[in-house]
């Protein structure tokens, strides 16, 4: 996404600088630049298998630095220590939707900006972090099983070609295949709407 930039950072990065300083910097005194500051804005914490948690943050930088994003997500295995990921991140929030896929469990991070949005779907596991789903939309996202026991978890993107167009529903399943999520198909959201609404006045009656 263009508004997206991902950063994969190695352990080492995090590594303070084993570069020897010069006589002549040592004598000008100058004192270590600080590492900037950052707020917690959103959290979710993950159990991602034996007995091993992944915490996700959103950080909000305290102070503007230039060439630093304005607010990062972050997520680190609590049992070691290690930063599995590090990514530039928006107006956005975190959500556990507690189901697991194929190495791991599901972390939905979901961002506004503009005249909509997107919806961002990881998979965490203890040693590594995947996205499986990235789309834009209009008006939003909603999770939904793909059975009556809740089983196949899925999501369904409600966009438009612009804010004039009636709503597009859009479906996505997980695929075991691709190891990813997969696009099955799209309605009119006003059609859907219809069907849900009709199913609800069934049970008043």
């Amino acid at each position: 996404m263009g508004f997206r930039v991902l950063l994969i950072l190695a352990c080492s990065f995090l590594m303070p600088s084993c570069q020897s300083r010069s006589p002549t910097a040592l004598a000008t005194g100058d004192p270590p630049a600080k590492s900037p500051e950052y707020d917690t804005v959103s959290m979710a914490t993950l159990e991602v298998g034996n007995s091993v948690k992944v915490k996700a943050m959103l950080e909000e930088i305290k102070q503007p630095v230039e060439g630093l994003p304005h607010t990062k997500l972050v997520m680190k295995n609590l049992s070691t220590g290690q930063i599995l990921y590090e990514g530039e991140s928006g107006n956005c929030s975190l959500s556990n939707p507690n189901f697991w896929l194929e190495r791991g469990t599901a972390l939905v991070e979901t961002c506004w900006g503009g005249s909509g949005g997107s919806l961002i779907v990881y998979e965490v596991s203890d040693s590594g972090v995947r996205v499986v789903l990235e789309d834009l939309f209009r008006a939003g996202a909603i999770m939904m099983p793909a059975d009556e026991r809740g089983g196949d978890m899925g999501f369904i993107v409600l966009d438009n070609e612009s804010g004039a167009d009636p709503l597009k529903a859009r479906r996505y399943q997980y695929s075991g295949e691709k190891k990813e999520y997969v696009h099955t198909g799209t309605t009119d959201f006003a059609e859907l709407a219809k069907s849900v609404k009709s199913q609800f006045d069934k049970w008043r009656r």
